[in-house]
């Protein structure tokens, strides 16, 4: 992008605003400059993205033919998610019971990001998880998602389960 920088004066003039999206990947964005005539690769600022727990940005859970389907939708900035936890609460005898699911996604997030089509999405994803449930759906009322990876866990809201 360039820009000027009228005589006697310290502050650069650009043609349109300038705006720097760094995205969701985290490490260091460097930014450098090269003068006119002048010298290249000037240093000028960087900014970083730290690692951080995985971020739920969009999670729903319906009712299908024989279960539950569940869609997460989200990013974790070091590109790796180790395991994703389901807590659903059933109605049983008129009271709220817990049940609690866990499972291993390390495998599942590395192909991802390993793959040549994630890199179009930085560190975002988006996870279907399907549950067969043998008896009646309509008893199992919401569903709480935590989401593990090396720098924390991340819980999301409670979301009922809409559907039949």
């Amino acid at each position: 992008m360039k820009f000027t920088i009228p005589a006697n004066t310290t502050n650069a003039v650009f043609a349109s605003p300038v705006l720097l999206a760094v995205g969701t990947v985290a490490g260091t964005v460097s930014i450098t400059g090269t003068i006119q005539n002048g010298p290249s690769g000037l240093a000028l600022s960087s900014a970083t993205v730290e690692a951080t727990p995985p971020k739920i940005t969009d999670l729903t859970a319906t009712r299908i033919s024989g279960g539950l389907k569940v869609h997460v939708v989200g990013f974790s900035p070091e590109r790796r998610v180790l395991e994703i936890g389901y807590s659903f609460e059933v109605r049983v005898n008129g009271a709220i019971e817990q049940v609690n699911l866990t499972r291993a996604v390390e495998s599942d997030f590395n192909a991802w990001y390993r793959s040549s089509a994630s890199s179009l999405f930085g560190s975002a994803f988006g996870l279907d998880q399907g549950f067969n449930v043998v008896g009646n759906t309509s008893v199992i009322e919401a569903v709480t998602i935590t989401l593990r990876n090396a720098q924390g866990t991340t819980t999301s809201a409670r979301v009922p389960i809409t559907g039949n």
